[in-house]
């Protein structure tokens, strides 16, 4: 079973998990980044061929909600039972999505901490996951604001993705709710400074600014007064 996710919804996902460690954003520019899932489809089809079953990674697809959910399903269909997960115990849900609020105040506390100048570094990296986990304690399931990928961003991206969509819909007749066609030209007269190499992008140029400005003053606050200094 191969689950394929939107290509913007991939996109912002991605953002959110990269961003959260590292200043360095000139992969996530929207005008070259690429998910190959045409590729990784077919390379799967090429092992599995006719056995092959691909799903939509998107909440209001799967059923439940839920991706494991859709798993077994799926898989019960296949084998023709609908007993063998019936003693798996229900898992909670455990994965918080970050806020607009915690990227731009992580993001800046990396730009200002010379320490995390290479935030690659085996170190750095350790120290940046512990700053963010203290981070998140800050945040309550009701404050700060959802992470919204800009839209012009969003254009860009699925603009790039357009004939790989078109080609999953012929091959698998899947679709993707919300998703409006937009002309890369469109997307293009709306491009800022992220979209020229010498100027490397901002977490600001990609999504949306925190609505939240109480809450992002506090975090920035506590991050740094916590983030370790190096004399």
């Amino acid at each position: 079973i191969g689950y394929v996710r939107e290509p913007g919804s991939l996109y912002g996902s991605a953002l959110q998990q990269w961003s959260r460690l590292s200043t360095d954003l000139k992969r996530f520019d929207p005008f070259s980044w690429r998910y190959a899932l045409r590729r990784r489809l077919e390379t799967w089809a090429s092992v599995f061929g006719e056995s092959l079953i691909v799903r939509p990674f998107e909440r209001s697809q799967l059923v439940n909600g839920c991706v494991v959910r859709d798993f077994q399903t799926q898989v019960e269909a296949a084998l023709s039972t609908s007993t063998i997960w019936q003693s798996l115990p229900v898992l909670p849900e455990v994965n918080r999505s970050a806020t607009s609020e915690e990227l731009v105040a992580m993001q800046r506390i990396m730009a200002e901490s010379p320490q995390f100048a290479t935030s690659v570094a085996q170190d750095a990296a350790r120290a940046l996951t512990r700053l963010w986990d203290n981070l998140s304690t800050q945040v309550s399931r009701s404050s700060g604001s959802s992470i919204r990928v800009r839209p012009e961003v969003l254009a860009a991206v699925r603009d790039r993705h357009a004939d790989d969509l078109a080609w999953l819909a012929d091959q698998y007749g899947l679709q993707f709710s919300g998703v409006a066609t937009t002309s890369f030209r469109q997307a293009a007269d709306q491009q800022t400074e992220f979209s020229h190499a010498s100027s490397p992008a901002r977490i600001t140029d990609l999504i949306e600014p925190p609505e939240d400005q109480l809450l992002l003053s506090r975090l920035q606050d506590y991050l740094l007064h916590e983030a370790p200094r190096h004399d």
